[in-house]
């Protein structure tokens, strides 16, 4: 794993191993779910 730095934005290893997997349940609700780098805007 990497090293988790103190301030700024963490790796994508470490957003595979730590993160990802828990993240909550699938929802329709949800029109982009979670990744690397990853932006999305709601249209008003």
């Amino acid at each position: 794993m990497g090293e988790i730095p103190e301030i700024g934005k963490i790796s994508a290893e470490i957003f595979d191993e730590l993160i990802f997997p828990r993240l909550g349940a699938k929802s329709d609700s949800i029109l982009v779910g979670p990744g690397h780098g990853a932006l999305a805007k709601h249209k008003p």
